[in-house]
């Protein structure tokens, strides 16, 4: 598909862990009047479409598109975690959208959880300040979300022609575990003891986890719980009035040193500089 030719307009954004008893009612794809691209991060649940009923777990992306039906309940035991992104494409010559034929399928499964997460959070804090005020620095906001929507979905329509693994159920098992871990120590680092803890909780032993996670992410648990733990920190700096050290001790770094060390090494900046 060719985004090139069509205008896009970002609407609403979300990025949430649903509460108990959430559901996805028949009104909301009766009252579905744009593109609505939806994420699963963490949790399980079903989906119901009109060609049939889809198993929801991290990874599961799904391009809504006006008169579809998406009716979806979760695991109550197993709290969803969806980013929502609602935008329009447009055709500023013919003032129609694309046709659904040329759009990808409607389900997608995107194998970068941490990455495709962490931009879909970025879309929706930009586009909130972009939609909330009127000035330059929200339209810069909503420039920059725009951009990273465009590429989110050339990388969406990438994923869907990309010839997908055949797994084993136990590999199928091991990648859902992995994958889920992995987008809740992206979420909330803060709430990550030790990967030791992770790993027998998750009912691996710390070294088989260990060789299973780097498989599976590309990166060792430790090094993806240090960059997630040291990106939420930035966001600390930049958004509260919180000092280094109280920061520190919520990332869970008892050394406020040790620390700026790290975080120097992840972002090339100190702490301080960042504000």
């Amino acid at each position: 598909m060719n985004f090139e030719s069509y205008d896009l307009t970002l609407n609403r954004s979300n990025y949430v862990r649903c509460e108990l008893g959430w559901e996805l009612p028949l009104l909301f794809s009766q009252k579905l009047d744009d593109y609505d691209l939806w994420m699963v991060w963490a949790g399980s649940g079903t989906m119901q479409l009109h060609d049939g009923n889809i198993e929801l777990h991290p990874g599961m992306c799904i391009w809504m598109r006006p008169g579809g039906l998406y009716l979806s309940q979760q695991d109550n035991t197993n709290r969803l975690g969806v980013s929502a992104q609602h935008f329009d494409l447009i055709n500023p010559s013919t003032g129609k959208r694309p046709r659904d034929k040329d759009l990808p399928p409607q389900v997608i499964h995107m194998p970068d959880i941490p990455a495709i997460t962490g931009t879909m959070r970025t879309i929706a804090r930009l586009n909130t300040v972009g939609q909330q005020a009127r000035n330059k620095t929200s339209k810069q906001a909503l420039a920059s979300a725009q951009l990273l929507m465009r590429g989110l979905l050339m990388e969406v329509c990438y994923q869907a022609h990309v010839p997908k693994l055949h797994l084993s159920p136990t590999d199928h098992m091991h990648r859902s575990i992995i994958t889920q871990l992995a987008a809740d120590m992206t979420a909330s680092p803060q709430d990550i003891d030790s990967i030791e803890s992770l790993a027998t909780d998750a009912g691996y032993s710390p070294a088989h986890f260990s060789r299973v996670f780097k498989h599976i992410m590309g990166i060792s648990p430790q090094r993806h719980l240090m960059e997630s733990r040291i990106h939420r920190a930035r966001h600390l700096l930049i958004e509260t009035d919180w000092s280094i050290t109280r920061i520190a001790q919520v990332m869970g770094y008892n050394d406020v040193y040790f620390f700026s060390r790290q975080f120097k090494q992840i972002t090339g900046q100190t702490p301080s500089s960042v504000r």
